[in-house]
């Protein structure tokens, strides 16, 4: 965990100690999100959906933890990584996102691309993030 970008070694034990288990106990990306509390819940009155937002089920320390560690990764600060250019493509045009929704789907994608490395045992890898993204491999370097 600590091969991501702006990961250091208490946001992982936040991040990991609020998983309270190992990754093989998540069935999906999305078991994990739940768990940690980075899932979205809808507001109903009768048949309609009045609106989504973020559930607040879950650990609320992974999900400030999580919320700080994407506000890192889009800094102009730290170099540049797949993750920000993610971040940069839902705030620009045609969807052109609210920044605060933008880092919300920033985290979420954190939560499933770290489920993904720590299922299968595998570093974070910048380069095969942006392949799988369509981002410029050049704007990796």
């Amino acid at each position: 965990m600590c091969s991501f970008p702006a990961a250091g070694q208490v946001r992982a034990a936040t991040i990991l100690g609020a998983m309270g288990a190992p990754v093989s106990a998540f069935h999906s990306h999305k078991a994990l999100r739940r768990h940690l509390g980075w899932s979205i819940e809808e507001e109903r009155s009768g048949t309609s959906v009045q609106r989504e937002r973020l559930s607040r089920s879950g650990n609320r320390h992974a999900r400030r933890a999580l919320r700080i560690w994407a506000w890192c990764l889009v800094s102009p600060k730290l170099p540049w990584a797949p993750f920000r250019a993610y971040y940069e493509r839902l705030l620009a045009p045609p969807s052109s996102k609210r920044r605060a929704v933008a880092l919300g789907h920033l985290s979420s994608k954190l939560i499933t691309v770290l489920w993904h490395c720590m299922t299968n045992h595998q570093p974070y890898d910048a380069q095969r993030l942006a392949t799988d993204m369509h981002l410029p491999l050049q704007a990796t370097g």
